[in-house]
């Protein structure tokens, strides 16, 4: 049959009925003398199997076919094989990953080949095992977690008892099973001006030390490209695992807001930025390089402080451990300058920053630079002394012995 007898009253491109002699409308009539007597020839070919094809394609129509059923079959997950006999199997199969995971084993066994199920032989294990230099901890904390592991042990507590007096002695006499009770009170002893201004917040951490390795401690696969692997370290007391009491006064709203009110807040201290380290801002340029010395004004509790997006500037540590159980140990607040800069933005940061940056305390600071910097990174805080404008530099403690 010729096409003008097919098209007497059919469109010849897609068949529907027309009074038209041909086609339906001016775009079948198009598609079917295109196809019939392109334009152009086709000027590329398939980057598969290398068939002519026009520009405005990659792939032929069949490569098209081919990878639109791979995918459907990755979809499905689909796999072949052959059976004992030699005959080519084909199915959907279960989807199933597989991790890798980094164990730090403690090998702490309370209550068996000898070992006493008391505060003692936890705290005595966890001092020799933060002075083996374990991965997860920096070597400038080894000491000071051995400082305040032994202080704990050695803390005296009374405890109430119900119809019988109050138990009176040293936390390491305690069970093991009461290892967290006295956690808070031995904290709250380091209120007060008798002590360092930040001793409430060390002790506080290596609570949080004993806490990660009572409870077991877990660091997920990062975007950091040398973190390809999850990690954690098991828990030294499983039957107290579960316990969701377990350490939670630390965590309560009333505990970390004491800690800022009588301790932190407003608390104004020097800082500096260690070799391999750098203060970041928008799009990771560095804005403080490393050597920068500053002051930093503390807003509140570190268990309060979280990196926001509100931050100006975030640390950056080239040489800092790829688990690290002091991690959460930074302190959220601003960095002190010398005068207003109006320009500075998260987007838009001066280069005349890191001279701008307050060094010495005049009481004549200006409002400051939001950021987060490491507890590492303090070296000296600063106390108003009795007269007007005198700071009082006082070194946060040393650890290690000379």
């Amino acid at each position: 049959m010729n096409e003008k007898s097919h098209g007497s009253g059919t469109c010849l491109q897609c068949g529907q009925p027309t009074v038209n002699p041909r086609f339906c409308s001016r775009s079948c009539a198009a598609t079917y003398n295109n196809r019939r007597q392109p334009k152009r020839r086709p000027e590329s070919t398939c980057a598969q199997c290398g068939t002519s094809i026009t520009t405005r394609q990659t792939y032929c129509q069949a490569c098209r076919a081919k990878q639109q059923a791979e995918r459907e079959r990755q979809a499905q997950n689909i796999h072949c094989w052959r059976t004992p006999e030699g005959e080519r199997v084909e199915r959907p199969v279960e989807r199933v990953w597989v991790s890798r995971e980094l164990v730090f084993n403690t090998g702490f066994m309370p209550g068996r080949h000898g070992v006493p199920a008391t505060c003692k032989a936890l705290l005595d294990h966890l001092i020799g095992l933060v002075l083996s230099h374990p991965p997860y901890v920096r070597d400038t904390d080894v000491h000071r977690y051995a400082s305040l592991l032994d202080a704990y042990k050695n803390y005296f507590v009374r405890l109430p008892q119900q119809g019988a007096a109050d138990w009176q002695g040293k936390i390491a006499d305690l069970p093991i099973q009461a290892i967290d009770w006295p956690a808070v009170e031995w904290v709250r002893s380091y209120f007060g001006k008798e002590h360092h201004p930040l001793m409430a917040s060390y002790a506080l951490d290596a609570v949080r030390f004993v806490e990660a390795h009572v409870r077991g401690r877990h660091w997920r696969q990062s975007n950091d490209s040398r973190q390809q692997e999850n990690a954690r370290i098991p828990a030294m007391l499983e039957h107290l695992e579960e316990r969701r009491e377990l350490f939670g006064q630390t965590e309560s709203s009333g505990f970390k807001r004491a800690m800022t009110e009588r301790n932190m807040r407003r608390l104004l201290v020097r800082a500096e930025i260690p070799a391999g380290g750098r203060m970041v801002g928008a799009q990771n340029a560095e804005a403080l390089p490393a050597g920068t010395a500053f002051l930093f004004l503390i807003d509140r509790c570190h268990l309060s402080s979280r990196v926001t997006d509100d931050d100006v500037l975030a640390p950056e540590e080239d040489d800092a451990p790829l688990y690290d159980i002091a991690e959460e140990f930074a302190f959220h607040g601003h960095v002190q300058l010398k005068k207003p800069m109006p320009e500075l933005r998260r987007h838009r940061i001066p280069a005349e920053l890191p001279q701008a940056v307050a060094q010495d305390a005049d009481g004549k600071v200006a409002a400051g630079v939001e950021a987060t910097i490491p507890a590492s990174w303090i070296t000296d805080a600063l106390r108003r002394g009795e007269h007007r404008g005198e700071w009082e530099k006082i070194p946060v403690p040393c650890w290690a012995c000379d």
